[in-house]
């Protein structure tokens, strides 16, 4: 009879040991679970909407972080060269567009438009106002300015334009200047002739070949509105992100 007792106090002994050396195993930590990666179209989609709030500095984060996972992506040094351009960071810009002529398609909307923004550019980065091209003659010399006015702007929406003239007689001669929306331009010191005027929201055109006179020694006024627009009042900003 004590043997049974003995043996039954020997199991519950190893048992309450058992027990106690479960209880006292530290309890394992579960991992969090990593979160998963952003998708480039997830990226590509922030990026626009951030610049189509205005938010380029964020844009351009969103294009870079994009950019990093589809380094080849014309699209996204499309938009990377849009949101810069609209910083004013025009040699940046510039980069992202002559990449987007040399890499992409012939005939893509992207490559037309990156090519028409260098074509159209004729700037050099440190130029604040108007900006001339070699070619232009010395006189007789006129001016053309004139108002930018475009309704229902949100809040924010800080979009810099860029006016072109360029005499149909010589290519060559061209000068610009850069203003806001709803705001003024003024381009001094043209030869006398005929000018077709563009304008343009980084790589969009809003303005497009407007037939310009300038006559030596007067200033031409010239206003910018939806009215003389190729794109409506609905269709922009939109259409430039």
């Amino acid at each position: 009879m004590n043997g049974v007792r003995s043996a039954v106090v020997v199991a519950l002994l190893v048992g309450a040991a058992f027990v106690s050396g479960c209880q006292s195993k530290p309890a394992e930590v579960a991992k969090p679970a990593e979160a998963p990666a952003a998708s480039v179209a997830a990226l590509r989609e922030d990026a626009a909407t951030f610049a189509s709030r205005g938010d380029y500095l964020a844009a351009e984060k969103k294009y870079r972080e994009a950019l990093k996972l589809e380094p080849d992506n014309i699209e996204l040094h499309f938009g990377l060269g849009s949101v810069l351009s609209q910083l004013d960071r025009r040699e940046a810009a510039a980069e992202e567009f002559r990449w987007v002529v040399a890499n992409g398609r012939p005939g893509r909307p992207e490559v037309d438009a990156a090519r028409r923004w260098l074509a159209e550019s004729g700037a050099s980065p440190s130029t604040a106002s108007a900006a001339s091209e070699p070619g232009a003659d010395a006189a007789p010399l006129g001016s053309v300015s004139g108002k930018l006015t475009w309704p229902n702007i949100p809040a924010g929406m800080d979009f810099h334009i860029r006016v072109v003239v360029t005499r149909d007689s010589d290519s060559n001669v061209r000068k610009f200047a850069r203003t806001k929306l709803n705001g003024t331009f003024s381009i001094a010191d043209l030869p006398e002739g005929t000018y077709k005027l563009v304008g343009l929201a980084g790589p969009t055109r809003i303005w497009s070949d407007l037939p310009v006179t300038v006559t030596a020694g007067r200033q031409t006024t010239i206003d910018l509105s939806p009215a003389n627009a190729v794109v409506s009042a609905t269709e922009f900003p939109a259409r430039a992100n």
